[in-house]
């Protein structure tokens, strides 16, 4: 049985060094359905309706072309300029 553990461990170890690491959410640029799926809403009203809006973040497209990206860190920003703030007590 200890042998068993001992290859499960080195198993994931080996499967782990192998998996491409995710880029650090900085540098990562998302999708509408990506800004959709992190805000749990439907894909389409955050495409038609909020990704549009003047204070959503501006939108990515290599050569003007394209589907539009977001820089993930400015929508993360973004969503929560909407939390609300505590009030006092």
């Amino acid at each position: 049985m200890t042998g068993d553990l001992i290859n499960i461990e080195q198993l994931a170890i080996e499967l782990a060094e192998r998996l491409p690491q995710p880029l650090p959410i900085s540098v990562q640029l998302w999708t509408g359905d990506m800004v959709a799926q992190y805000l749990v809403m439907d894909e389409r009203y955050v495409k038609e309706k909020l990704l549009i809006r003047p204070n959503a973040p501006k939108a990515i497209r290599m050569y003007n072309t394209g589907k539009p990206r977001y820089k993930a860190s400015e929508v993360i920003q973004w969503a929560e300029s909407f939390q609300e703030k505590r009030r006092a007590a």
